[in-house]
């Protein structure tokens, strides 16, 4: 028996997006395992990383290399 259904007439978004999410994973459902374990750590890296550089820089720190910019580098 086979246990995908689509229906032809979603009746909205939500539908949508639950007809697409179960034609990848009829597809790609491997892909998408394999690709979530390697991805998903990276991304989270990613982000934190990011949020922590920022963080850094607000409290006044500079990465080594950066230059001081004056208010007189800029142009007017």
């Amino acid at each position: 028996m086979n246990e995908f259904r689509l229906e032809l007439r979603p009746r909205n978004a939500l539908d949508l997006i639950d007809a697409s999410v179960r034609l990848y994973r009829r597809h790609f459902g491997s892909l998408l395992g394999i690709s979530s374990l390697l991805l998903v750590p990276f991304g989270v890296t990613y982000t934190l990383g990011g949020f922590f550089y920022y963080a850094a820089l607000d409290r006044g720190w500079r990465p080594v290399g950066c230059p001081r910019f004056r208010r007189s580098t800029f142009p007017r």
